[in-house]
């Protein structure tokens, strides 16, 4: 999704792919507490490297919303010839983060055994990372968007023997509006 000099809102489907692969978009409209204003699906086949507009919005459109208290959750879900499967999840904003309302997310974190980390929240947060500090590893993702009813879960990959305890001791998880200063 992008805003044009003429003030649209396009949406846009791309495929790297070297198969033609057929697309489903769910574009979601979500205000800052994580409730849903408004859903759209939306079908497309690619050809290889194509690149589609898939959605062209005037601005009155989303006129009904305030830019400082809403954004766009986009869900893409590609499916190319031989069946395997693609999915990418990206987050639009109408205004700049500072002139947003963003809500202060508490972000509740379970580490088990197995090196999954759990994430849930109770209001959406943005630009959720995970560190830990000390301890040699890679995780699965990170650096996304978490909203409230959902479980994220994320695989660390330790580089060597750590303990579950030392891991949960050493864990931070930030998004965000945490980095802003206390008002």
């Amino acid at each position: 999704m992008l805003k044009t000099p003429e003030g649209k809102y396009e949406l846009y489907a791309v495929s790297d792919l070297a198969e033609e692969c057929e697309v489903t978009i769910r574009e979601d409209c979500l205000s800052l507490s994580g409730t849903v204003a408004e859903s759209h699906r939306h079908h497309v086949t690619l050809s290889p490297g194509e690149s589609r507009l898939v959605q062209q919005y005037d601005a009155e459109y989303f006129s009904g919303f305030f830019p400082e208290q809403h954004f766009i959750e986009l869900y893409t879900m590609a499916k190319g010839a031989g069946g395997k499967c693609y999915s990418h999840r990206n987050s639009f904003f109408f205004a700049a983060f500072r002139d947003m309302m963003l809500p202060d997310a508490e972000i509740q974190v379970q580490v088990r055994d197995d090196n999954t980390i759990s994430l849930t929240t109770d209001l959406p947060a943005f630009f959720v990372t995970l560190d830990a500090c000390g301890v040699p590893g890679i995780f699965s993702d990170n650096n996304f968007t978490l909203l409230p009813g959902e479980t994220r879960e994320i695989n660390f990959q330790r580089k060597e023997p750590v303990s579950t305890e030392k891991l949960k001791s050493r864990l931070t998880v930030c998004h965000l509006r945490q980095t802003y200063g206390k008002e």
